[in-house]
């Protein structure tokens, strides 16, 4: 990781269940502004559709195919329960298996990845500021890029380090001078960028914000408080947490409903003629339309020409189906519900652990631009919600679909959230060289989870070795992380802890001659280092000590 290089140009990229949007800064020099990489016309983001069968073909390629011959939602996949799921659920569209889930997102980005490339290095020479081109002078390869990925909070170490991997096989850290940086999550970015774009005295010092990302497939919750306005600083309250609720589930709803109407609901044919009609546009622009007045009560969505020959209503040849608004609704309020019981369980927790009010409640992503859902959250906040949000103001985001890659970008420039919260237990054991360690070790914990930790804080932790003369020189320091709660996180080796790598540690001073009862004493640190990224890397370090490791070095990413 090369956290203190001069970076030419920041890409943030947020991969969501329906769409994915794109943006990029040249970080320093007269001209940081940053600039969203076009895609849908709507929704200013790529579709995050791959074909089945047209190699080639992805995002908005694929919006006029039928629906059974396109991978649509597959980042869902990527969480194995989530498709555990949609296998017993019978889901048709689900990918038959976690390595097919792997292979479509990687080819997805795989996608992505050549059109920012041949988008960046042709229209860099476009850019008003010429003369801070970095592709003026330098090669694609050549530039420095951070390529800074959103994360979901519902994923835990294992799904985000799986990520990475996917994100490096599809191109993106291809090139020796780009680098993969996990960023904030959905929730967190969307803070930063309603810190800094809500300039209008909107925020003060100390203020609580509830931010809630409300996307295609998830809805991300975040508590931050407001450290300083000038320069911008918040900092991690409570660890985020997350529901499975968007938009895609009210596109499901109508799915079925769509199905019941055609009169078969167990008909394939017909369920995926519904389907087709819960992704086309008729009914997509009835769900931005709900909670707009004047909105129709009855709605009517046609069905795709190639479904109506075989369905026919009581006059002949049917061409729509009706929906009534207050069904339209309903579906909403089937998503908003369970957003409201996790919003209501995440407050009762920051109540209980931080006992503060909150001040603000911030708006982003695509379903949280919905007018009916802010007009649903205003109301449950002010008569239903807890007590200590009942009076706080709520701010939509603005472009809130495009909330996230901005706040990315805002922060790798300002690093705007400084303190955060870790999300999972580190900790060390000595041993000797190629010892396996019996279950029941002891074992070292450096960071807990729930501890608060800051950009650049160290954790360290001294060990002496006692060396023989003449004995061995050479030792070892195993890694070990845990997703456990730390109230209930073991002290030694077992079941809930995970060995994650192996320090390499050799003594360089002499052993002194005394006695052989009389070894020589090697005092040595292991140390625990956050960088500006969010990472960890653990390394020693000691006045007479060498150290390599089997990992190089051992990165830990907590997002």
């Amino acid at each position: 990781m090369h956290s203190t290089r001069q970076t030419d140009v920041c890409i943030a990229i947020d991969f969501g269940t329906t769409f994915t949007g794109v943006a990029w800064m040249v970080p320093t020099g007269p001209d940081s502004r940053i600039h969203v990489l076009p895609g849908d016309p709507v929704a200013q983001k790529f579709p995050t559709i791959l074909a089945k069968h047209e190699p080639g073909k992805w995002g908005s390629d694929c919006q006029n195919m039928y629906e059974e011959d396109k991978w649509r939602a597959f980042k869902m996949y990527l969480d194995q329960a989530q498709l555990r799921k949609a296998h017993e659920c019978g889901v048709s569209w689900a990918p038959d298996s976690a390595d097919r889930a792997l292979r479509i997102a990687k080819d997805y980005l795989g996608h992505l990845y050549d059109h920012i490339c041949r988008h960046l290095s042709a229209s860099a020479f476009t850019i008003d500021q010429f003369e801070i081109d970095p592709f003026s002078h330098k090669s694609w390869g050549d530039c420095k890029i951070d390529f800074i990925f959103s994360v979901p909070t519902t994923w835990d170490w294992g799904q985000r380090a799986a990520f990475r991997d996917i994100v490096n096989k599809a191109g993106f850290g291809r090139e020796r001078n780009h680098q993969i940086i996990l960023g904030l999550t959905e929730a967190e970015a969307a803070s930063v960028y309603a810190l800094c774009m809500l300039q209008d005295g909107s925020f003060n010092k100390n203020d609580t914000i509830l931010s809630i990302d409300m996307g295609g497939g998830t809805t991300d919750i975040a508590f931050v408080e407001v450290e300083a306005l000038e320069p911008h600083k918040i900092k991690l309250l409570q660890q985020v947490k997350g529901v499975d609720s968007g938009s895609m589930w009210i596109d499901k709803d109508f799915e079925r409903f769509a199905a019941d109407e055609l009169g078969g609901s167990k008909n394939a044919q017909l369920k995926r003629i519904s389907h087709e009609m819960s992704q086309g546009n008729p009914f997509q622009h009835q769900k931005l339309r709900l909670g707009i007045p004047k909105q129709p009560n009855m709605l009517e969505i046609p069905i795709p020409r190639n479904g109506l020959c075989n369905i026919h209503g009581r006059n002949g040849e049917k061409t729509t189906i009706t929906l009534p608004r207050r069904e339209l609704e309903r579906f909403f309020d089937s998503q908003f519900n369970k957003i409201a019981i996790c919003t209501d369980d995440a407050l009762n927790n920051f109540r209980d652990g931080v006992q503060k009010q909150v001040d603000h409640v911030v708006l982003s992503g695509g379903l949280g631009g919905s007018k009916y859902m802010l007009t649903e959250l205003k109301d449950w906040i002010s008569k239903k919600g807890p007590r200590w949000v009942n009076g706080a103001t709520v701010h939509v985001c603005p472009k809130p679909q495009l909330a996230v890659v901005y706040g990315l970008l805002m922060n790798q420039r300002q690093n705007v959230l400084q303190t955060r919260i870790a999300r999972v237990n580190i900790g060390v054991v000595e041993k000797e060289d190629n010892e396996k360690l019996p279950q029941g070790t002891e074992i070292h914990w450096l960071l807990r989870r729930g501890q608060k930790r800051t950009t650049g804080q160290e954790f360290s932790k001294t060990f002496v070795k006692s060396i023989k003369y003449k004995g061995n020189k050479l030792w070892n320091v195993e890694v070990f992380r845990s997703d456990n709660d730390s109230r209930y996180l073991p002290n030694t080796t077992g079941d809930g802890v995970e060995s994650i790598g192996v320090l390499s540690i050799e003594s360089t001073g002499r052993l002194r001659k005394r006695s052989m009862f009389m070894p020589t004493k090697v005092p040595y640190k292991v140390n625990l280092h956050i960088d500006a990224v969010g990472d960890y890397r653990v390394d020693i370090s000691g006045e007479h000590v060498n150290s390599s490791t089997h990992l190089h070095p051992i990165q830990l990413h907590d997002m």
